[in-house]
């Protein structure tokens, strides 16, 4: 018989003390892709997190996002080696079981809604079609469409229905038209776009929600951002949920709010937001929950905020006195005319004219004309969508002083741009950030920090990513300040983070909050982070994370009923995406623990009251959350006598002090401890810090073995089934040893049972009794254990 694997390694001592019941590394390996709860049961079981990486990289794996929350609520750290390898094999969502909550939810709104008959060519049909009824002329054309029919007697049906002012036949029209998804011998997308016109100025959402994409991405008509979030307002409003024009149309709001990429952009999205609230009714209610929604960014409020009430008229007079100035090559007049024809502000919005004026403007030595009018060419408004010419305009800014042009540049090199017809060249990124940092440009210092924080266009440097972010937050940059807040959060400075945080959420970056919270309970100041979530989760209720974080944070205060509340609200918002109710449920039945008699309460009244066990009892209960003070409650536990206390001691010290850590091993196994003795006796059998006894060892292993320590009465069946001195091989002794170890479910002594009843060692042979301890040991983790089920129902069959 063998001895214990782990006391023939050289470093057997250290593995004993650093968890001699963690699960072997050799069964960690299961020969196809893991799973997230493979990774959560190897945790449980204390596997090291090492082995687990290894075991990944050689099985593959098959993770979702949902993965690192849960390895984020067990305190793995981001930066580990076992998150960093999760990360490269995770996708994003929440795996099947969330997809099958999704797909229920599409199901159940698909049987909500009442689907078109299918329409059928009939006499009926045609003479209403005959008569001029618009409605049948469409229909018909349907019907035509779907037997693959053409009657001369109803031509162009489509048409002559639109004709008539019916508009699902315009949006037809315009969808057969549209470049994308319509007919390849139609398309035509300045047609489309008068088609969708016609259906949406008729009412139809549909129609509207097309247009909009027209004005959004100039599709037959000239971009105009402002006059694609009006259609996709109007799209919203007179749609209901669950249609698709008011989900897509909503989405294309966030999206123009989120990346408006000049100030033309924002003011003229905040007019027309202002001018939806002004109207009242749906269009009002769209835009206030769209504008206080997490996505709606405080610079797009800010720009609301800082409009006149109204936009006053250029009066001619002074219109007359800009042009005559503009004439005379006046840059202000130029600069001032072109913004206001851009924005609207006061005359009718032209593009075209904005981007004469802002040429001119250039012409004469502008940097902010020569950059207005590379925006222009960018996007298609006013001037021609051309990468050349944007590139171009970007180049004379330079030339010009501007460091703002270096910026753009380094943007669009670094991202490249396939409709502008602009390659990706990171080297003329680098080059043009670098340059635009030299000017004093923060947006292009925050991006080098971001090129050396993740070595995406120079190599990593993780000192260089801190001081370019520093620099960019000190340089008012807002997002250089939530980033630099990170990154001092990450080197675990907490209260450094918590000011810049703060400072960013003054600058308008409002979605930092829960950040700014984070980072003061990370800094001792969990009251001031709980107003701030108190405030976050009554300006968005239904927001289950900020409901968790609420009570994670009402905890350290202590506000254990307040915490419970929290908690109660997260698991009450049913969400497929809400994959914090089960970790809040957990909280819940903690918490209800915690004032149960035997909970912290009870147990810190009587710790401090000396009862060693209680001192014990509690810093388990603390350790997951409150490290430090369970580690205090250990020392006084151990000073009074307590050899459980003794060993966590001895565990926690191996490492850092060895000598004090073997002496508390040996105080431990003074007071009779099992753990402590079974642990002993592995150090002695190696001979690793301690003389080597193996007489003495399995005295000790005896001793721990009548305790009752699984683990022990493990090994001590092991050796006396195989006959080691100073026993003789008794195989219904050691048998029976390892049944007791295996009625404690301890996974390896379960496993061996399965073993022993199939070649009937010490048992009986039975091969049913075999197979109910090999599926018992497969739930708790054994993989060996697999193949042997596998083998004995084959031989069973037979």
């Amino acid at each position: 018989m063998r001895l214990p694997s782990c006391w023939k390694a050289t470093s057997c001592a250290a593995l004993l003390l650093a968890g001699a019941l963690s699960l072997p590394a050799a069964s960690l390996t299961k020969g196809k892709p893991w799973t997230e709860a493979d990774l959560l049961q190897a945790l449980d079981q204390k596997a090291n997190p090492a082995d687990i990486v290894a075991a990944i990289k050689q099985d593959k794996a098959d993770f979702y996002s949902t993965t690192l929350v849960a390895l984020g609520l067990r305190g793995v750290a981001s930066n580990s080696p076992l998150m960093l390898e999760v990360m490269m094999h995770s996708r994003s969502g929440g795996g099947p079981a969330i997809q099958a909550q999704v797909e229920a939810a599409v199901a159940q709104r698909r049987l909500q809604s009442k689907p078109l008959p299918k329409p059928v060519d009939s006499p009926a049909l045609r003479a209403k079609a005959k008569a001029g009824d618009p409605a049948a002329k469409l229909e018909l054309s349907y019907a035509f469409t779907d037997a693959k029919v053409d009657d001369p007697a109803f031509p162009n049906l489509s048409q002559a229905a639109a004709k008539a002012g019916y508009a699902p036949a315009a949006h037809v029209l315009g969808s057969d038209y549209a470049s994308v998804g319509g007919k390849k011998e139609l398309e035509d997308d300045a047609k489309a776009a008068a088609y969708y016109r016609q259906s949406a100025e008729a009412g139809s959402p549909e129609g509207a929600y097309k247009l909009g994409m027209a004005f959004a991405y100039g599709n037959g008509v000239a971009t105009n951002l402002s006059a694609a979030e009006h259609w996709f307002l109007e799209s919203a409003a007179r749609s209901w949920d669950g249609f698709y024009p008011k989900n897509f149309s909503e989405g294309m709001l966030n999206k123009l709010y989120s990346f408006s990429h000049t100030t033309a952009d924002t003011e003229a999205g905040a007019r027309w937001a202002r001018e939806m609230i002004r109207r009242g009714g749906l269009l009002a209610k769209t835009t206030e929950d769209t504008l206080a929604s997490e996505r709606a960014y405080a610079r797009f409020r800010n720009a609301m905020k800082t409009l006149p009430p109204e936009v006053p008229a250029i009066q001619a007079a002074e219109l007359a006195k800009l042009e005559t100035a503009a004439k005379g090559g006046d840059v202000p007049a130029l600069f001032k005319l072109a913004a206001a024809y851009a924005k609207g502000a006061g005359v009718l919005q032209n593009d075209g004219r904005a981007a004469e004026y802002y040429r001119r403007a250039a012409e004469k030595g502008s940097a902010e004309g020569a950059l207005a009018l590379g925006d222009l060419h960018r996007y298609g408004r006013g001037a021609k969508l051309e990468g050349a010419q944007y590139i171009a305009w970007l180049k004379k800014a330079t030339e010009l002083g501007s460091p703002v042009g270096w910026q753009r540049l380094g943007l669009i090199y670094a991202g490249g741009d396939d409709k502008l017809g602009i390659k990706t060249d990171q080297t003329a990124a680098r080059d043009a950030f670098e340059k635009g940092a030299a000017g004093g440009d923060m947006v292009s210092v925050y991006m080098l920090g971001i090129a050396y924080q993740f070595g995406s266009f120079v190599p990593k440097d993780r000192d260089k990513a801190l001081a370019h972010m520093k620099r960019a937050a000190e340089g008012g940059h807002p997002q250089g300040m939530s980033s630099y807040a990170a990154m001092l959060l990450e080197n675990k400075v907490p209260e450094g983070a918590a000011i810049w945080y703060r400072k960013a959420v003054e600058a308008g970056q409002l979605n930092q909050r829960n950040r700014l919270a984070t980072a003061l309970s990370q800094s001792g100041n969990a009251k001031g982070a709980a107003e701030i979530l108190q405030t976050l989760v009554k300006e968005s209720p239904d927001s289950y994370d900020s409901w968790y974080q609420l009570g994670q944070t009402l905890e350290l205060i202590p506000d254990p009923t307040g915490a419970l509340a929290a908690y109660e609200k997260t698991v009450a918002l049913k969400s497929p995406y809400n994959f914090l109710g089960p970790q809040a449920e957990l909280r819940i039945k903690a918490l209800k623990a915690d004032n149960a008699p035997n909970g912290i309460a009870a147990l810190t009244k009587k710790a401090e009251a000396g009862d060693a066990k209680a001192m014990m009892q509690l810093a388990e209960k603390l350790a997951p959350t409150n490290r430090p003070a369970a580690m205090d409650w250990v020392k006084q536990a151990a000073d009074k006598g307590e050899g459980r206390a003794m060993l966590a001691l001895a565990l926690q010290t191996y490492a850092t002090d060895k000598p004090a850590a073997l002496e508390w091993l040996k105080k431990a196994v003074a007071t009779g401890d099992p753990e402590a003795t079974f642990r002993q006796a592995g150090m002695m059998f190696q001979g690793t810090d301690v003389p080597k006894d193996v007489p003495g060892a399995i005295a000790l292993m005896k001793e721990a073995a009548d305790a009752g320590f699984p683990p022990a009465q493990f090994e001590m069946g092991r050796i006396i089934l195989g006959g080691n001195a100073p026993f003789p091989a008794t195989p219904a002794a050691g048998a029976e040893l390892i049944r007791k170890a295996a009625e404690a479910n301890f996974p390896q002594a379960v496993a061996l049972m399965g073993e022993l009843f199939e070649r009937g060692m010490g048992v009986p042979k039975n091969d049913a009794r075999a197979l109910d301890y090999y599926e018992r040991a497969q739930k708790l983790g054994v993989q060996q254990a697999g193949a042997a089920i596998q083998r004995l129902r084959a031989q069973m069959k037979k």
